[in-house]
C-alpha cells in the first residue's frame, strides 16, 4: 500500500507554507546559509509490542513488521562553527508481517515533523556528521477488516485509526562534496516514539534507517 493521498496532500501544503531563503550563503566559504536536502530511507523496525487487556489483564504481543520505506525533506541553515540547524518533515511506512503463524494483514505509517541540530566535523571534502532531534509524529494504524479476528493472536481490524506521539531522533553519517553548492550524504539514523495509545491497545514504535540523499546550498 502506498502512502495515502491526504499525507501526500499534506506534505505538500507544508512546503508550500515554509519560508523562501532570504538570505544566501556567504561567498568567504561558500558553506554558510540556507540549504535544501531531500534524502530517501530504508526504514527497519525493530520489535515492537502491542498491549491489550484481555478479561482485564493486560497482554503484550510482538507486532511483527517488514522492512518499508521513507523520505525525508530538510530546510536548514549552517553557521560558520559548522553547526546546522534544521526543520525536517519525514513519511516512514512499513507492513505487517506474521507472527507464530498468524498472518496480520495491515500497514504502520508515519508523518514526523522534527526540529534537528547537527554537526559536521571538517575533513576536506569528507565530512562527518552527528546529530540528533525533537518533535512529532502522527501515526495510521490499518489493519485488514478481511482478516479473521483472533483476540489471542494480537491486533484485529478495531485496532486501527490516527495518533500523535512525541518523537526523537539521533543520527551519524558522512557528507561528501560534489561541487560547491552540493553535497551526497549516506547515513543511519535512529528515529522513535513515546508509546502510542490508540484506545484500547498500547503500541511502542521505533526504527532503524539506513539514509543516502542530496543537500543544496
Amino acid at each position: 500500500m502506498m502512502i495515502r493521498f491526504r499525507h501526500w496532500l499534506f506534505l505538500c501544503l507544508l512546503g508550500l507554507a515554509l519560508p523562501s531563503p532570504v538570505q544566501p550563503a556567504r561567498a568567504e566559504d561558500g558553506r554558510n546559509g540556507y540549504y535544501m536536502a531531500l534524502t530517501r530511507l530504508l526504514v527497519i523496525p525493530r520489535d515492537s509490542e502491542w498491549t491489550e487487556h484481555l478479561l482485564d489483564a493486560p497482554v503484550t504481543f510482538d507486532l511483527p513488521t517488514k522492512n518499508g520505506f521513507g523520505v525525508l525533506g530538510v530546510l536548514g541553515y549552517s553557521l560558520a562553527s559548522r553547526l546546522r540547524g534544521e526543520g525536517e518533515i519525514g513519511y516512514r511506512g512499513f507492513d505487517l508481517d506474521e507472527s507464530g503463524g498468524v498472518r496480520i494483514d495491515g500497514r504502520f505509517d508515519t508523518l514526523s515533523f522534527m526540529i534537528n541540530g547537527v554537526y559536521d566535523f571538517e575533513a576536506g571534502p569528507v565530512r562527518p556528521y552527528v546529530g540528533g532531534g525533537f518533535g512529532l509524529a502522527w501515526h495510521e494504524l490499518e489493519i485488514d477488516p478481511t482478516m479473521p479476528v483472533d483476540e489471542q493472536a494480537g491486533p484485529s481490524e478495531r485496532d486501527t485509526g490516527d495518533k500523535i506521539s512525541l518523537a526523537y531522533q539521533a543520527m551519524l553519517g558522512v557528507g561528501y562534496s560534489m561541487t560547491d553548492r552540493i553535497d551526497l550524504h549516506l547515513g543511519y539514523r535512529y528515529f522513535g516514539t513515546t508509546e502510542t495509545d490508540f484506545g484500547e491497545p498500547d503500541v511502542t514504535y521505533g526504527t532503524h534507517n539506513v539514509e543516502v540523499g542530496v543537500r543544496y546550498r
